[in-house]
């Protein structure tokens, strides 16, 4: 199926292999189509659960702030 002088692929000329050929390329994209579109899928969600995790610890940042200011008042350097 190669040619010997060169990395080209060279195609069969049986109309049956070349259906074959076909075919399993063709599986092949589908695979790697659905296993891409799972993979994005699961990007999104991950990112989605890194920005409502960055979200609640902002949140948190300021609560605790303002638990500081309470407890010590504006500057508790002095």
């Amino acid at each position: 199926m190669r040619a010997a002088d060169n990395d080209t692929p060279t195609l069969p000329e049986d109309p049956a292999a070349l259906r074959a050929l076909l075919v399993e390329t063709r599986v092949l994209v589908d695979t790697l189509t659905a296993e891409r579109d799972t993979l994005s899928s699961r990007c999104d969600s991950v990112t989605a659960e890194r920005d409502a995790l960055v979200e609640r610890n902002e949140r948190l940042r300021h609560l605790l702030l303002k638990l500081q200011r309470r407890q010590f008042g504006r500057r508790s350097e002095r």
